[in-house]
């Protein structure tokens, strides 16, 4: 029934919900209580879903099939996104949708990173406020972002620049390159 063009709401719906209840029952068995209330964990399972939020962006606007026909200079390609973030951030430039199903999964995953996140700041460390206002206006920012269906710039430029290193606030370091 998934693969199907026009998929029925009610089946989508019992796969959803049959899925969900096989992963709570597998998580409550695999994953020791106390890792599953850890901040950082949560933190770092926030970044994974939001990474995956911007590889499904990229997907939906074509973007991750340019990137990943470039092997040769990657080095280069990711350095210079890097610095140009912060222009990505400031455009308005809006991007074509060439995968419709990608940006809905890219609009999903926004959500539930927002609502892991929405879940954790009350295990924020002490005398992080001004991160946790950082990442209040910045989720809701992303969810704009992809919902105005932004350059995948403006989504990166959002998640890396705005959400990952805010993260702090549940002692998530960003990883070196």
């Amino acid at each position: 029934a998934a693969n199907s063009t026009n998929p029925d709401a009610i089946k989508v719906g019992q796969l959803i919900t049959s899925l969900d209840n096989d992963l709570a029952e597998a998580t409550s068995v695999r994953i020791e209580k106390t890792e599953l209330e850890n901040a950082t964990v949560n933190a770092l399972a926030v970044v994974a879903i939001l990474d995956e939020t911007m590889e499904d962006y990229g997907i939906a606007t074509g973007a991750e099939e340019e990137n990943s026909s470039n092997v040769t200079g990657s080095n280069t390609t990711s350095q210079d996104n890097m610095s140009n973030m912060s222009e990505g951030a400031g455009s308005n430039e809006t991007a074509t949708i060439v995968n419709f199903a990608a940006c809905q999964t890219a609009q999903g995953l926004a959500a539930a990173a927002q609502d892991m996140y929405n879940n954790l700041k009350p295990k924020a460390m002490p005398n992080s406020s001004s991160e946790i206002a950082a990442l209040d206006a910045a989720f809701a920012n992303l969810r704009k972002a992809i919902d105005d269906k932004m350059s995948n710039d403006a989504i990166q430029a959002i998640v890396e620049g705005s959400i990952h290193p805010n993260l702090s606030a549940f002692g998530a370091k960003e990883e070196e390159e």
